[in-house]
């Protein structure tokens, strides 16, 4: 991005081939206002739930012992495991889309927009 090669704006290493067809630019512009937006709701969907887990659990292990506590952590980590294994695999469809909507992005900005606007100024759609 600058006249030096050692004075980069963003350095990017393409490990598993997944830049391909799409860009660099267009990955970063697509997924910065993602990162910004789950880094800002990151107490609400894990520090509240993980606060009230530890509370829940404390309490679970005061009333009714540490037996209790181990059969729901059991449950926690079968839980954790089901979902592991059935679930889809998000990052592979998080970039699938994101290369999708860069390929839109570009397709679109190749399109002469004046040409389009002249051409209907000129020969106005007439209604049926």
């Amino acid at each position: 991005m600058y006249l030096n090669d050692r004075q980069t704006y963003y350095k990017l290493g393409n490990l598993d081939g997944g830049l391909t067809g799409g860009g660099a630019d267009q990955f970063i512009t697509s997924d910065l206002p993602l990162f910004c937006d789950s880094a800002a709701a990151l107490y609400s969907s894990l520090g509240k739930p993980f606060l009230d887990l530890v509370v829940f659990n404390y309490q679970l292990m005061r009333s009714l012992g540490p037996m209790a506590l181990a059969g729901i952590m059991f449950n926690y980590g079968g839980t954790a495991w089901m979902l592991k294994k059935f679930s889809p695999p998000f990052g592979r469809l998080a970039a699938a889309q994101a290369k999708r909507e860069g390929d839109f992005r570009g397709l679109h900005s190749k399109y002469d927009y004046t040409y389009w606007l002249v051409n209907l100024l000129i020969n106005p759609l007439q209604p049926g």
